[in-house]
């Protein structure tokens, strides 16, 4: 995926880019760490943050899928179920 790709899926859903960048701040840590300290740093941005996730997995746009993942540093072997797994973290009461 090339930058101007990078540049529109930033643009798209520009709330997405704090809560994978915790990802990278946290990589000694565990998944479900960097979350939760999204979570706690950005109250305000949970719903915000759901909803851009729901709609990159609308999307069925696996290039954007994997950009996700590798903003955040991971590569999972699914990422669908990824980003999956972050909608479910982010629902999750601390």
């Amino acid at each position: 995926m090339d930058w101007q790709q990078q540049d529109e899926f930033l643009q798209r859903w520009p709330g997405l880019h704090s809560l994978l960048a915790a990802y990278i701040a946290i990589e000694e840590d565990s998944e479900e760490a960097g979350v939760q300290a999204f979570k706690h740093e950005n109250p305000h941005q949970t719903q915000a943050t759901l909803q851009a996730l729901n709609e990159l997995l609308e999307t069925h746009h696996q290039a954007w899928w994997l950009l996700a993942a590798n903003l955040a540093s991971q590569q999972p072997a699914d990422h669908q179920a990824w980003l999956q797994g972050l909608v479910k973290q982010l629902q999750e009461d601390e």
